[in-house]
């Protein structure tokens, strides 16, 4: 029985070691944002860049495998009125998925060039089956009053 027992925690952290993560880890590093940080962004970035030090670098509310809030004032077509479900999240800069490496499934990663992107919302696979949405892109999203646009699903 120990033997057994062993063999299947190993497999069990073997597997949680290998799946897909959803995008590549690779060299990143999580740096919490200050509001001063966040104030010189782009000059840090542009050094840092110019240096060779890095890449790229993209502004996140979180690391990647966290959320930094959550919130049940989500609606949308179809939604059960008697339905009351937290949804985790976070914000990011326009070049997060593209630092990142994401994979987008359905639509597009945000544009910076898009004025509209600074309000759009980019959802994963499980909150596009959740939901019930055949087809995301495009679909209004109402948050605490809000309007928001999906550009697209990961």
């Amino acid at each position: 029985m120990l033997i057994i027992g062993t063999t299947v925690v190993y497999l069990q952290i073997q597997h949680a070691k290998n799946r897909p993560l959803g995008y590549n880890s690779d060299g990143l590093i999580f740096i919490y944002m200050s509001n001063e940080l966040h104030d010189h962004f782009e000059a840090m970035r542009n050094e840092l860049k110019s240096n060779g030090a890095i890449i790229d670098m993209a502004e996140a509310s979180a690391p990647p495998t966290q959320t930094s809030s959550s919130s049940s004032q989500f609606d949308w077509s179809g939604k059960d009125p008697n339905l009351s479900v937290d949804f985790s999240f976070f914000t990011v800069g326009a070049d997060y998925g593209k630092v990142l490496g994401w994979n987008i499934g359905q639509g597009r990663d945000f544009d910076v060039q898009r004025k509209s992107d600074s309000s759009a919302m980019i959802l994963n696979q499980a909150a596009v089956d959740f939901m019930g949405l055949k087809n995301p892109v495009g679909e209004t999203i109402r948050w605490s009053g809000r309007f928001i646009r999906s550009s697209g699903s990961c």
